[in-house]
């Protein structure tokens, strides 16, 4: 068998924070989620996602441009791949480093893409509700129907 003749860097999305040795397989381990390594050869990542993104593991962008849009299209987000990644969907809000976003609270909704903190959440306008959702509300669910009232 013959040995190694060249050293590569890790590509981009991996990083290696310490030389193999002759036990490790050689190797280089993915960005965690939430992380993302930009350059080739890193010996560590690249630092945390920015805050109103998703960024899935081995990522090698801090700011993904793919648009999730699951309250829209639940067909471009499939939460059960790790495949989740880019500009945080409506209904959600992502902090820096998030790998899944956190939905607005019961009453309030969210219609932009790329959240960053709850602030971008709103509360459920006048004549309409709100009903508590786990992937987050893009808009209300629906208007106050005669004989209901809504708070």
């Amino acid at each position: 068998m013959a040995g190694t003749i060249h050293q590569r860097p890790c590509l981009h999305g991996y990083y290696q924070p310490t030389a193999p040795d002759s036990a490790s397989d050689g190797t280089c381990p993915s960005c965690a989620a939430g992380e993302f390594c930009s350059e080739e050869g890193l010996e560590a990542t690249g630092g945390t996602c920015a805050a109103g993104y998703i960024c899935e593991l081995g990522s090698f962008l801090e700011r993904p441009a793919i648009e999730i849009d699951a309250a829209q299209n639940p067909a471009v987000r499939d939460t059960s791949d790790s495949h989740s990644y880019g500009l945080c969907p409506r209904g959600k809000y992502c902090t820096a480093g998030t790998t899944t976003g956190t939905a607005c609270a019961d009453g309030k909704y969210q219609n932009s893409l790329g959240a960053i903190d709850s602030t971008f959440c709103l509360a459920c306008p006048r004549g309409k509700y709100c009903a508590s959702a786990a992937n987050g509300l893009a808009v209300p669910t629906g208007d106050c129907q005669a004989g209901f009232y809504c708070d």
